[in-house]
């Protein structure tokens, strides 16, 4: 299966997430799998798991969030701490970043490119955005210093960026 992101998680593990709906751990010496960790294991379909995002607070943590309408607080281990939910089952989480604090997860919908800001803490939607109609999104970053989120896409035949603040 192949791989969507690729992160060190400390200089003796590394971490992947795949199309295969898996968050593997590597052991960043031999490249042999420590842990296979399946976010969301009740499904019955694999979802890709398109976006993996490491916390600091809470320690030890990371936000897995497979194509599907949920996105997962995992500890280390891979249980499940907490559960972020779209707005109905058929809006699938295309994107996600999380805020440089850890406080807010903003989640993307698919096809009506809906921005859903999530408190990390209580797993709320404490806010909710309408991208741009004509661009289809295919990520989002977060500002390292302000509470701005830049999306990028395709807007007709080539690339583009909108600024949200």
């Amino acid at each position: 299966s192949y791989i969507n992101t690729c992160t060190y998680i400390n200089e003796m593990k590394i971490a992947t997430s795949a199309a295969d709906g898996t968050v593997r751990i590597w052991d960043a010496k031999s490249s042999e799998v420590k842990q296979v960790i399946r976010p969301g294991a009740s499904l019955t379909v694999e979802c890709s798991v398109h976006s993996l995002l490491f916390l600091h607070t809470p320690a030890n943590t990371m936000i897995a969030v497979p194509r599907g309408n949920k996105a997962y607080l995992l500890d280390h281990s891979g249980d499940v701490m907490r559960t972020f939910e779209s707005e109905s089952a058929d809006k699938e989480f295309v994107a996600a970043v999380v805020s440089p604090s850890n406080k807010w997860l903003y989640c993307i919908t698919g096809e009506d490119r809906i921005c859903l800001c999530f408190d990390v803490r209580t797993g709320k939607v404490e806010g909710r955005l309408q991208l741009h109609d004509e661009c289809d999104v295919k990520g989002l970053v977060h500002h390292p210093f302000m509470g701005t989120i830049a999306t990028f896409g395709v807007e007709g035949k080539r690339g583009g960026v909108r600024v949200w603040k």
